[in-house]
């Protein structure tokens, strides 16, 4: 069979499954990984990715997950109220059988499977804001590590089971406005502290819940220790980055294309099993592609290794290695950048340590020296363009590249 033919029959298959699996947006909705704007999650994403995370998003319902529960970590940001009554059932056994559950909302259609409640009207710290009062600064505490959440008119958590363990908590001048008029009543008004965050223990499984279902857009997640909280909240629940991190967008309200409804509804009869099976004959179609194509190219490489031609096999595998960096022109803006901010960096410490050092030793004596900037959030920068220097990640669109260059600027200008 002619290589052509494989490829040809490998594409075909690929792009049945891409249409019985993924569904595609015209317009991202809100919550959306795919969604680069402030309502969207794209920096969720790249948090856990960068951290070393499998990540994947759902857009099928979370009943296909059943028989996966030991190792999927599945996140719920909002929407609840979508969820079909089976649908909520099995999140519930999804938990108690291993699964692992991390719920940021308001409404209690999922919750109350788990005897956690949320209250009806929004939380208001007259003790701990930025800005305002319904703008709450709450500090919390995951294990051996503690910061401050910066939150946008979340509930408060005003039923859990008697075991749970509070993560975050408001203050004491905290209310709850239950009657939303904006005026804090003490007649009919909650008062704190209220818990916002709370783990809990559900047969082999645990769940977090979290009273702020903005907390994890991209609004949010870059604020204060919000980064860190969710990292340590995923590093709680999982076993040494075992676990594949699954995004729900099964119930986000986006637009899809004409074709691509027609086409979901078509192949509505496919189970798990027959798309398993495909994908199964897909990847040995792509082998004997790969097989054939290997061989090909080391026929290839023995032409380019003979006499008088071998001065250009270098140069050649060069040029290879590196094309995905230079196939995207954002790449250098974002590399120049990083190399000014790591020149800014090793400008601060003595000439003797700078050979050796590690990210994480260079930022903490920066940071001893000025104290002024988010010593986390700066090791996920450098983590980030590190990894779009060697090639293991790209930057697409121009709106990546303001928003990493915009990081990167405002870095060097408080470090200097």
């Amino acid at each position: 069979m002619r290589t052509t033919t494989i490829l040809t029959l490998f594409i075909l298959s690929v792009i049945f499954l891409v249409i019985a699996t993924i569904r595609p947006y015209i317009d991202e909705p809100e919550n959306s990984a795919f969604n680069d704007d402030w309502n969207g999650t794209s920096l969720l994403f790249n948090y856990l990715a960068n951290e070393g995370y499998t990540v994947k998003v759902l857009f099928s319902s979370v009943t296909n997950l059943r028989g996966m529960e030991s190792s999927v970590i599945l996140v719920i940001d909002g929407k609840s109220s979508n969820y079909s009554l089976i649908e909520r059932k099995f999140i519930r056994e999804f938990v108690e059988n291993g699964g692992k559950l991390i719920l940021a909302d308001r409404d209690n259609k999922i919750s109350s499977r788990f005897s956690v409640e949320f209250s009806r009207g929004n939380l208001v710290d007259f003790e701990h804001y930025h800005k305002r009062q319904d703008l709450p600064m709450v500090p919390y505490q995951i294990l051996d590590s503690s910061g401050i959440l910066i939150m946008k008119f979340p509930s408060a958590i005003i039923g859990y089971p008697p075991e749970a363990k509070f993560l975050s908590m408001s203050s004491r001048n905290s209310w709850v406005d239950v009657d939303g008029d904006k005026i804090i009543n003490a007649s009919s008004d909650l008062k704190g502290p209220f818990p916002v965050a709370i783990y809990a223990e559900y047969g082999k499984g645990s769940a977090i819940f979290v009273s702020d279902p903005t907390i994890l857009t991209n609004d949010m997640i870059p604020r204060g220790d919000n980064p860190k909280f969710f990292i340590n909240a995923v590093g709680l629940l999982s076993n040494n980055k075992q676990q594949i991190v699954v995004l729900d967008e099964s119930h986000l309200e986006g637009n899809n294309t004409c074709y691509t409804d027609r086409a979901l509804s078509s192949i509505g009869f496919l189970n798990l099993r027959n798309l398993s099976i495909l994908l199964l004959l897909s990847i040995a179609f792509f082998s004997l592609y790969l097989f054939l194509a290997k061989k090909r190219e080391r026929k290839t490489q023995k032409t380019l290794t003979e006499p008088n031609v071998s001065e250009f096999r270098h140069l050649i595998d060069d040029i290879r290695g590196k094309f995905r960096t230079r196939l995207e022109p954002y790449n250098w803006i974002v590399i120049m950048r990083y190399k000014e901010l790591r020149r800014t960096l090793l400008k601060q410490i003595p000439p003797s340590k700078r050979e050796s050092i590690t990210d994480e030793e260079l930022i903490s004596l920066v940071h001893r020296r000025k104290g002024n900037f988010n010593r986390d959030e700066l090791l996920h920068l450098l983590k980030a363009c590190e990894n779009i220097k060697n090639g293991k990640n790209v930057v697409k669109t121009l709106k990546e590249t303001k928003f990493l260059e915009g990081k990167i600027r405002m870095y060097i200008e408080m470090i200097k």
